[in-house]
């Protein structure tokens, strides 16, 4: 859910982090800033899907990490179109009702 909220709250930084048009990949302090939140997100997938211990070596370990990454996100991006926010604001979360903040701030770059 905080991947979701983080996307919610910052629709700007959060459009930012995936445009190769925007974002200097070759530079050598991309790979330190970029590897460790992604490597600690794909972890949470796996802790969630109870497999704490992964080898990212193997195949079925990296697409498995490669899936849910690219579900959060497209997920992300859906909840930044009002309707999918609507139906995630009135979903349950176990045992706690899931929320969002009511509305994205409004001094977001235009996409």
């Amino acid at each position: 859910m905080a991947f979701i909220i983080l996307a919610w709250k910052h629709p700007g930084h959060f459009r930012l982090m995936f445009r190769n048009d925007l974002v200097d990949r070759s530079d050598p302090r991309y790979t330190g800033i970029s590897e460790k939140p992604g490597m600690r997100l794909g972890r949470v997938i796996f802790a969630y899907r109870g497999r704490p211990d992964v080898d990212l070596t193997h195949f079925a370990d990296a697409a498995d990490m490669l899936s849910g990454l690219s579900t959060l996100h497209g997920l992300a991006h859906l909840v930044l179109q009002a309707p999918a926010s609507v139906r995630l604001n009135s979903a349950s979360c176990g045992r706690r009702q899931a929320s969002l903040p009511p509305e994205p701030p409004q001094n977001s770059p235009p996409e």
